[in-house]
């Protein structure tokens, strides 16, 4: 069997491209459709389980340094937000296995791993005359799968394989706005949101080693099959604005809701002309969701509603078709020093924000990252610690300070990210190191003479 934990990534809902994932993988910016032979195939190619290590285990960690979002203001009176932080600590393990059969090979894997992790708090403050306005936003946005896989090799150059998941989200987005003078508070507004959804999500892969340099890979994912989706959505408002009460509201209440996943492809090529080098590239292509005209309903509410469910929460959306690219290799120095490295991007699927908007639509923000990784390896250890990062740019929508109920007006402003981590990786090699150490103690003692004449204590 195969356990596989992948390392939560920092990834935009419109950014479906998450961080690279894996052991070998994410040292190569994830460009590992083409290759795809150790337990994280079950993610990039099940494909390649049948054909690849016949066992593998490893661990990797990663530490996050960095973790920034800001979305500026479109005039001094709109409203900047901004977040800076450094994130969790991401986890990654994983192991495959091989098993002969009397005419082909099979691989069997079990997989869980987050594909996206967003968990930011956003801040602001202004003053007009003696009134102060502060907003603060919480967005968490978290999906687990779990899943089972299984490849077969008919012939030695060929491995064809499917995984199955149950993709789970968890989705929440607070809003909080207060306007005081003084120590009088004149206004409170805050709105809380919880979606959770369940998709059915397959992965099938292909993997063809062309000859013993060149190999060549395809994953399809088609788009996931909506199993259940629901929210909660409530909230409170109170106050007095422009000399005059505001009647206070607070409500509760359960809606439908809707959380699809895209159709996916990708598509490797990996040239390995000797076991000391490696070079990899992907491609891979999103597809829409929704339209224009037809968006998909993430909350089931009336759109001519007033905003109390979130001035930056879009109940509404659609996303284009989007391309990727992942480019990433690995070499050995004098059979001692790994290095890997590579570039990839993850464009946004949101539309182009034109015009002067009248309801929140999610920022558009393009993302490049690139990896850089050195180890060392021996006898009884591949370990390799690097770093990955990426900077993102593009635009988004703000509004100004809140006053009331009523629609608020939005402009664009600029968006910019930047991300920052460490990973290590090789920890499952110095585990099997350090479990082959002590079996061969243990066993050592064991096989040493006992002289039962010599005396003996509670220490020994």
């Amino acid at each position: 069997m195969v356990l596989l934990v992948a390392a939560p990534a920092r990834a935009q809902e419109m950014n479906r491209q998450a961080f690279p994932v894996g052991e070998e993988a994410v040292g190569m910016a994830g460009a590992y459709t083409g290759r795809a032979d150790d337990a994280s195939a079950a993610y990039y190619n099940p494909g390649g389980l049948p054909v690849g290590h016949r066992g593998n285990v490893g661990v990797s960690l990663s530490v996050s340094i960095l973790d920034e979002y800001r979305l500026g203001a479109f005039d001094p009176s709109s409203t900047a937000l901004e977040y800076r932080d450094a994130l969790g600590v991401p986890f990654y393990a994983g192991g495959s296995v091989q098993v002969d059969g009397s005419v082909v090979r099979h691989g069997f894997a079990f997989a869980t791993f987050s594909p996206n992790n967003v968990n930011r708090r956003f801040t602001a403050a202004s003053q007009e005359g003696g009134e102060t306005r502060s907003v603060q936003i919480h967005r968490v946005d978290r999906t687990r799968w779990y899943g089972v896989s299984y490849g077969l090799s008919p012939i030695p150059e060929l491995g064809i394989g499917v995984s199955a998941f149950l993709a789970v989200r968890s989705f929440r987005h607070e809003e909080e706005e207060i306007v005081t003078e003084g120590a009088r508070s004149l206004f409170t507004r805050f709105a809380q949101v919880d979606l959770g959804a369940e998709l059915l999500v397959f992965r099938i892969g292909a993997l063809w080693q062309i000859d013993p340099t060149f190999s060549l890979g395809l994953m399809v994912q088609p788009p996931g099959a909506v199993l259940g989706g629901r929210a909660t959505v409530s909230g409170t408002a109170a106050g007095t604005m422009d000399g005059g009460p505001i009647d206070t509201r607070f409500f509760s209440d359960e809606i439908g809701a809707d959380s699809p996943l895209p159709f996916q492809a990708r598509l490797g090529a990996s040239w390995r002309p000797s076991e000391s080098f490696m070079l990899n590239a992907d491609a891979i292509l999103e597809g829409p969701l929704g339209s224009a005209s037809a968006p998909i309903e993430r909350l089931r509410v009336d759109p001519d509603d007033p905003a109390i469910l979130g001035r930056f929460l879009a109940t509404r959306y659609h996303a284009d078709w989007v391309g990727d690219l992942a480019v990433g290799g690995r070499g050995v120095i004098e059979g001692l020093v790994p290095i890997s490295a590579g570039v990839f991007t993850s464009f946004s699927a949101a539309p182009p924000i034109e015009g002067a908007p009248t309801s929140y639509r999610p920022d558009r923000i393009h993302v490049i990252g690139a990896t850089l990784g050195v180890g060392v390896i021996t006898d009884d250890v591949d370990f390799t610690i690097g770093v990955v990062g990426a900077f993102g740019f593009g635009r988004g929508l703000t509004t100004a300070p809140f006053s009331d109920l009523g629609a608020p007006t939005y402009g664009v402003a600029d968006v910019s990210s930047q991300t920052l981590f460490l990973y290590f990786v090789g920890a499952g090699s110095a585990a099997a190191a350090v479990g082959r150490q002590v079996a061969e103690e243990l066993l050592g003692r064991e096989d040493e003479p006992v002289d039962d004449d010599a005396p003996s204590s509670v220490d020994e």
